[in-house]
């Protein structure tokens, strides 16, 4: 039986991190307008099939006790959203160490502005019962995509993000973390959406995942244990995100 041949290519940025000095200058006389931001990369945003970005900031609007403000806990305008996708944006990654900087609210919200714009997203769910991952049909080629951000407390009996209360349960079992001290723990869970991606069809598998330290030009040994166990289980492709610098890119070969 012949072989249907397929190519598609994945674009993938670095974080969309809103600080106030990238918020305010947006503002016009009857919202925000973050187009002007992107007009000199829009031609790369849009040449991919499927394009890719970490969105490090909540959309918790301005009527749920929180206003628009950058570090050190983000809340944008939902026009990001939406100017993102004018030039070319499909996915968002909503797993990161700013996930839950406006609580619950922000939380949800954000991922309702992005279902409610007809964009794709992975890394947190709304509901307990949607899968932790995305497998997406790209010209012809199913992909298995899947979000992971590391936890930032030494704590392994709960999970905390940006140095934040530990998270309560409703929202802890709706995003992918892992801590840097439990590969085991990663392994497990990452071994089983990838089974889970593989059933239901996926033919190449992509990570991202939310690591390493900010500003360092070199990735850290934690990141390469990490990296090669991802490649070992049968990861395609690992896209980093976290450090706000260009690290080095390695080809990692399975050792299992």
């Amino acid at each position: 039986k012949p072989v249907k041949e397929a190519t598609a290519t994945i674009g993938a940025t670095g974080d969309v991190l809103m600080h106030l000095p990238c918020i305010e200058p947006a503002k016009t006389s009857n919202g925000y307008n973050f187009a002007p931001y992107f007009t000199h990369i829009q031609d790369y945003l849009s040449a991919p099939d499927y394009m890719v970005a970490n969105l490090e900031t909540t959309l918790a609007a301005l009527d749920n006790g929180y206003a628009y403000r950058g570090w050190p806990s983000f809340n944008c305008p939902d026009e990001i959203v939406y100017d993102l996708q004018a030039v070319g944006m499909d996915m968002f990654l909503t797993a990161n160490n700013h996930t839950y900087d406006t609580s619950t609210v922000g939380f949800n919200r954000t991922q309702q502005i992005i279902a409610e714009a007809g964009l794709d997203h992975t890394g947190t769910k709304s509901t307990q019962d949607e899968p932790d991952y995305l497998v997406k049909d790209i010209n012809g080629i199913k992909v298995g995509m899947v979000c992971y951000t590391y936890e930032t407390e030494a704590d392994l009996n709960s999970v905390r993000l940006n140095g934040g209360a530990k998270l309560p349960s409703s929202v802890e079992s709706r995003i992918n973390t892992f801590h840097s001290d439990d590969l085991a723990g990663f392994k497990r869970d990452l071994k089983q959406d990838i089974a889970d991606m593989r059933a239901d069809g996926a033919e190449a598998i992509v990570l991202y995942i939310h690591w390493g330290t900010e500003y360092q030009l070199k990735q850290g040994s934690s990141q390469e244990r990490f990296a090669q166990t991802a490649c070992d289980l049968g990861v395609d492709v690992i896209v980093g995100g976290h450090p706000h610098v260009v690290q080095p890119m390695e080809l990692l070969t399975s050792s299992a």
